[in-house]
């Protein structure tokens, strides 16, 4: 039978849900838009890429950068509507946000 008999007295514990590990090194991107210069800054140093996007996914910039902080200069995308800047460690996608410069 797929049914369980159980009295009706009794109260049946739901399964509690284990505690999500927290990675002690875990990957961390800040990036913050300030007029036209783009700060990322990261606690580790390997190499990192950030690509600039346009809202149809065309590549617009690229560039490749070690260290734990990069200035991008978005001074050429001013007036060309929101943005989409994506910032990977090798493969994995670490930061995204959305910009729009004036």
């Amino acid at each position: 039978w797929w049914w369980k008999e159980v009295s009706c007295f009794a109260e049946e514990e739901a399964p509690k849900a284990a505690p999500k590990p927290v990675a002690p090194n875990a990957l961390e991107v800040v990036m913050s838009l300030n007029k036209r210069a783009l700060r990322v800054a990261s606690n580790s140093d390997a190499v990192k890429t950030l690509n600039v996007f346009d809202m149809n996914g065309k590549l617009l910039h690229s560039e490749s950068f070690a260290g734990m902080a990069q200035d991008v200069n978005l001074a050429q995308f001013a007036g060309k509507g929101a943005l989409i800047v994506r910032v990977s460690e090798g493969s994995k996608l670490v930061a995204m946000k959305r910009v729009s410069v004036r």
